[in-house]
């Protein structure tokens, strides 16, 4: 049973995980293109 309830979590935790990964990579990445963008130029 408590095997179960583990694995449940463990599923759930990873899917949700997952999805913030996600939101957060999809948030961060414009601004993050912006900021790469100009370390080039700044050690140039």
């Amino acid at each position: 049973m408590h095997c179960y309830t583990v694995e449940d979590a463990r599923l759930g935790a990873t899917q949700t995980l997952t999805e913030v990964a996600e939101a957060l990579v999809s948030n961060v990445d414009a601004p993050l293109r912006a900021y790469a963008a100009t370390i080039p130029v700044n050690q140039r």
